[in-house]
């Protein structure tokens, strides 16, 4: 193969475009970190050595990727490795953190990568096309419902206030936050989350595939998305939408996880250009400080404190997420990501919540690593199970938060709390309702004709 038929491969333009994704992002840590002081990430000592090592290990773990093949699940893995581990690659040296957490954390994202290559895809049951489509819908219109109930019960007016006052200082969101957890709402408000980051942009996506007068409801749908963020306190809602916009218009592109990491790189070159010209930090630390570098600074946090303070195999599930005694001994007051804060930013009240890493090496150390990547493996297949004959834009608007979120928080919370389960059942109820109904031979094999009418 001539150079020039290797530069026109897909892999090999990905590969090209990660590399200058990665390098955008080194150059906003010497740059702009040391002089932008956001209060999360730590200093620069450049290990040089280990900056070489980085880009040999983003060039090894990204050849296992399933690069040339943009089904709806290698799109979710892609993103996960693009929020989760490139900006790993970026810590590692700047931060001359651990060669043996690092390298050990590439041979996770090539354990998913080969799952997601080689294992076989589930076939899920058949189920009345009429029952999917009203079930589909009801659970959307009860989820939204219930959250509209609650929103105008517990906090009538003010949510409108409340979107006025923070007008564009996305730093009121923390007041906002604090007064939603005070309020203890029913089931702690979780269906706040599961509209913002799953079924309203599943909603976004099933617009945009529609297109036509059902654009009109985009109105709603962002207001909605608006008010929810608004309510929950949480600054990444009130981006969501965009960016799940952005994600779509890549997804049909003759080279989707190019386009996608050119928008990402797009993104961070932007903010990085405003920071250069208007000396303004805050579309720096809300795009690129906050959630890309700080969630990987944070994976290295967790593996030094429980490296060298022992495991808590099982304990955040059971105390904290299921709110159970544990039968085991637990040696702090605090939920880790309390623990986390208090250590290494001398904050007891920070939630410094880690991500699949984190999570998976302060459970079970380096095994840790493999079960968890046997987990985030049998995700993406469930993914792909639930893509059956479905049009790729609708599944992976669902999936696009959910993907950074697995780089921002406990695996645990990534299933429930941010709504992956609701959406892998509604996408499912979808794919069966856009069934054909007319012979038992398509019962058996169902249609793959990127329908999305069953929902109609």
């Amino acid at each position: 193969m001539s150079a020039a038929e290797a530069v026109r491969r897909p892999a090999v333009q990905t590969l090209a475009a990660m590399v200058g994704l990665k390098a955008l992002l080194d150059l906003s840590y010497a740059l702009i970190v040391t002089r932008a002081g956001y209060y999360a990430l730590l200093q620069p000592h450049l290990n040089p050595i280990k900056l070489v090592e980085s880009y040999a290990l983003l060039a090894l773990t990204a050849s296992f990727l399933p690069l040339a093949k943009a089904r709806p699940a290698t799109i979710f893995l892609f993103l996960t490795y693009l929020a989760s581990f490139l900006p790993m690659l970026t810590i590692y040296p700047f931060l001359d953190e651990s060669r043996l957490f690092t390298y050990s954390a590439a041979g996770f994202w090539v354990l998913v990568a080969l799952i997601a290559r080689a294992a076989p895809t589930p076939r899920l049951p058949a189920v009345s096309p009429s029952l999917a489509r009203w079930a589909a819908v009801a659970i959307y219109g009860t989820i939204a419902g219930i959250a509209a109930i609650v929103l105008v019960v517990y906090s009538g007016t003010s949510v409108f206030s409340d979107v006025v006052r923070l007008h564009g200082d996305l730093a009121g969101a923390y007041a906002n936050r604090a007064r939603f957890v005070q309020a203890q709402m029913p089931i702690n408000g979780y269906y706040f989350h599961w509209l913002a980051l799953v079924l309203n942009p599943l909603a976004l996506g099933w617009l945009y595939v529609k297109r036509g007068p059902w654009l009109l409801l985009l109105i709603p749908l962002g207001a909605f998305q608006l008010f929810d963020g608004a309510i929950v306190g949480a600054r990444s809602y009130f981006g969501a939408l965009p960016f799940v916009l952005l994600i779509l218009l890549c997804v049909r592109r003759s080279n989707p996880l190019l386009w996608i990491t050119g928008a990402i790189a797009a993104m961070v070159a932007a903010v990085m250009a405003m920071y250069a010209v208007r000396h303004d930090t805050v579309p720096f630390d809300f795009a690129v400080s906050r959630f890309l570098l700080l969630p990987a600074q944070l994976t290295y946090f967790y593996y030094d404190f429980f490296s060298h303070h022992g495991l808590i195999p099982g304990a955040y599930v059971v105390k904290w997420f299921l709110h159970l005694p544990v039968a085991w001994p637990y040696p702090y007051s605090a939920a880790p990501d309390f623990v986390i804060g208090a250590t290494y930013y001398h904050r007891s009240q920070l939630d410094a919540v880690g991500g699949i890493l984190a999570d998976a090496y302060m459970n079970f150390g380096y095994a840790g690593l493999v079960t968890f990547a046997l987990l985030l493996g049998a995700l993406v297949k469930a993914i792909d199970a639930v893509s059956e004959g479905l049009d790729e834009r609708l599944v992976v608007a669902a999936f696009v938060m959910p993907a950074a979120s697995v780089a921002g928080t406990f695996f645990v919370r990534v299933l429930f709390t941010a709504g992956v389960l609701w959406g892998l059942l509604v996408l499912y109820l979808i794919s069966q309702a856009a069934r054909p109904r007319s012979s038992p031979e398509t019962e058996e094999a169902p249609a793959r004709s990127h329908a999305v009418a069953g929902v109609t």
